[in-house]
């Protein structure tokens, strides 16, 4: 999917086998979307999407991280994040749906709801809830893709992940190696230099 060295970037055009596609789909569903107006066929290919997103990962992760020394803790972790990803799509998915059936009911209750019990009311915004949830799949999905196409390029970029926001979401932190190895040279000159 994409390119493991210069020879390759140059020999097969990664962005337009990945990218490309990806958005062409993202697209082309919006537009029917707009055309049909049907929910149903919305929540369909959403459906369809994710779990071709989740069928796909494993033989990225397979092409990724073969032969590294650390390759079953590098495998735990992304699949982790991906289990994650999954199961938080799928309750949103869940919520969507009973938001889709019971939006009547739901506001019935919100309007009824006051002085403590008001703190819930925004619990019951379910289309909300769908939002939030799916946000927070799609930063696991990213955030595990991206660490086992760090894990496999070691070489050329360190990465480091890292969960913020109360130790709920995935971050990675990444840089290229030539440049951090640059930057040491340049301090440890200047150190030696302050040194004399």
């Amino acid at each position: 999917m994409y390119p493991n060295s210069e020879k390759e970037a140059k020999k097969a055009p990664w962005y337009i086998k990945s990218v490309v596609p990806l958005y062409s789909v993202a697209v082309a569903v919006t537009f029917a979307y707009l055309y049909i107006g049907n929910p149903i066929f919305h929540e369909l290919c959403f459906a369809v999407i994710i779990v071709g997103c989740v069928l796909k990962y494993p033989a990225f992760a397979d092409k990724n991280i073969q032969a590294l020394p650390d390759e079953k803790i590098v495998r735990h972790k992304a699949y982790k994040m991906t289990l994650k990803a999954a199961v938080l799509m799928i309750t949103a998915f869940g919520i969507w749906n009973i938001d889709n059936v019971a939006c009547k009911y739901l506001r019935r209750v919100r309007t009824v709801l006051w002085g403590p019990l008001l703190i819930l009311s925004p619990l019951l915004q379910f289309h909300a809830v769908w939002h939030i949830l799916t946000v927070a799949a799609a930063d696991y999905t990213v955030a595990g893709i991206t660490y086992v196409w760090c894990q496999g390029r070691r070489k050329q970029i360190r990465s480091q992940l890292v969960y913020k926001l109360f130790g709920c979401f995935p971050l990675l932190k990444m840089e290229p190696i030539k440049r951090r190895e640059k930057e040491r040279r340049e301090m440890k000159n200047e150190h030696n230099r302050l040194k004399q």
